[in-house]
């Protein structure tokens, strides 16, 4: 839904397949794969697709906002 960049890092707001809606840390621009998930949330946006965020932990809740926690993965669809 939105794409926030900041000085240290990348969020997107994203509307899980409930409806709601939450904030996710995409990553640090220390981080390489950074800029290229900026690259597909750009693309998405634009062109209204989904994506999806993969992360390594089994247990994480995909269901809340999370400021912290970078995706492992990050697909366009």
């Amino acid at each position: 839904m939105s794409i926030q960049t900041q000085e240290t890092d990348l969020l997107a707001l994203l509307k899980s397949p409930n409806g709601r809606e939450l904030w996710k840390q995409i990553g640090s621009w220390s981080k390489p794969s950074t800029k290229p998930y900026l690259a597909i949330l750009m693309q998405a946006y634009a062109m209204k697709k989904n994506i999806t965020l993969r992360y390594i932990a089994d247990s994480y809740n995909c269901d809340e906002t999370d400021y912290v926690t970078v995706p492992w993965m990050l697909r366009m669809s």
